[in-house]
């Protein structure tokens, strides 16, 4: 799983506050002092990365990000609303807008303050939650230093395609912010991207922790525009993704931390995979952003068309099963296709 640094929260939310009191303008005066001296020295050391693995490429794509793009997340709003229609048509518009600028993939949900952290605030009821693909072969290629290279790179291109679709709305005279894909200079966000991406049908969650998609399997990044335009919201989609995932444990095999749980786990209410995030941060820490999961994930194919020729491979096997199962519990679950297993990944 490519993990970012915000995961410390679900840990101690007081230490990544005290650090943003300390490194961030416009944090409250004062808060409590860390509790987790372990935990602390975690987060300094994910703080630090960019200098641990800064190179020519990343602080390029870094310094737009900083200099360039989040100065923009925010704006004034035009006086005078542009009608749009109704919020169908509105959606429709938006997401012709968003691929103009670049995005793969575009879909629209309601903002879940359930996946907003406790010590944020997204006033904006609706989220356009916006995609862009990796490049396959420096995917496949991480942990190598060129994986890292192009989580930024695409980073920076989605945090233009964010911060000017957020402009284009606040030009039609409705309140919108950009939520930046690499958030802020502590790659600290206000919500949770995935979950929002979920139910604005991009995908499923895979067993590594990270989305996995249709067309373009888990090499996605993804970003927010939340807004107060009235907008039709897509449904979620399944796919057979997490059915696949059962039974496929090549992530699992392949993280050198052993960070990815073998079995789904009871956490907060869910019942769903799970990441150690103590065993993967190391690691995140140490290539930038590490990647093997995505790399090694059978999903990961050089092609949209062979990527959506797999995912419809995956999608009729589990209707299969679903059918031979019958009555619930009266058959064993079958496994996957072999050949899903053996697909050319060049």
């Amino acid at each position: 799983m490519v993990l970012n640094p915000t995961i410390v929260r679900q840990h101690n939310s007081t230490t990544l506050m005290e650090l943003r009191v300390k490194r961030h303008p416009m944090a409250p005066p004062a808060v409590p002092p860390p509790s987790n001296p372990r935990l602390l020295a975690r987060i300094i050391e994910t703080m630090n990365f960019h200098e641990l693995t800064s190179s020519p490429e990343n602080d390029r794509y870094r310094k737009v990000i900083y200099d360039e793009q989040h100065p923009m997340v925010d704006g004034p709003v035009a006086a005078v609303r542009t009608d749009l229609g109704l919020p169908a048509d509105a959606a429709q518009e938006i997401k012709r807008r968003a691929h103009a600028l670049g995005a793969d993939l575009v879909g629209i949900t309601a903002v879940m303050h359930e996946h907003v952290y406790d010590d944020r605030r997204v006033p904006l009821p609706h989220a356009i939650v916006v995609g862009m693909a990796m490049d396959h072969p420096a995917t496949v290629s991480a942990p190598a230093p060129g994986a890292g290279i192009e989580i930024t790179r695409v980073y920076m291109q989605l945090g233009w395609v964010v911060v000017r679709l957020a402009a284009q709305i606040r030009e039609l005279g409705y309140d919108a912010i950009a939520h930046h894909p690499r958030g802020d200079r502590l790659c600290d966000s206000e919500l949770l991207f995935i979950p929002h991406a979920i139910a604005a049908g991009f995908g499923q969650l895979g067993r590594h922790g990270t989305m996995l998609t249709p067309r373009f399997g888990p090499r996605v990044r993804l970003g927010i525009v939340s807004t107060a335009l009235p907008l039709a919201h897509d449904r979620p989609i399944d796919p057979g993704f997490d059915w696949f995932c059962q039974r496929c444990d090549r992530c699992v095999r392949s993280c050198p931390g052993d960070a990815i749980s073998r079995q789904k786990v009871e956490d907060r209410g869910a019942l769903r995979w799970i990441v150690n995030h103590d065993a993967c941060l190391p690691w995140f820490v140490k290539y930038d952003g590490c990647g093997l999961c995505i790399s090694e994930c059978v999903l990961n194919l050089p092609t949209v068309d062979q990527t959506e020729r797999m995912s419809a491979r995956i999608g009729a096997a589990r209707d299969r099963w679903a059918q031979r199962r019958g009555p619930e519990g009266s058959r064993r679950p079958a496994a996957p296709p072999q050949e899903a297993y053996s697909v050319p990944r060049a």
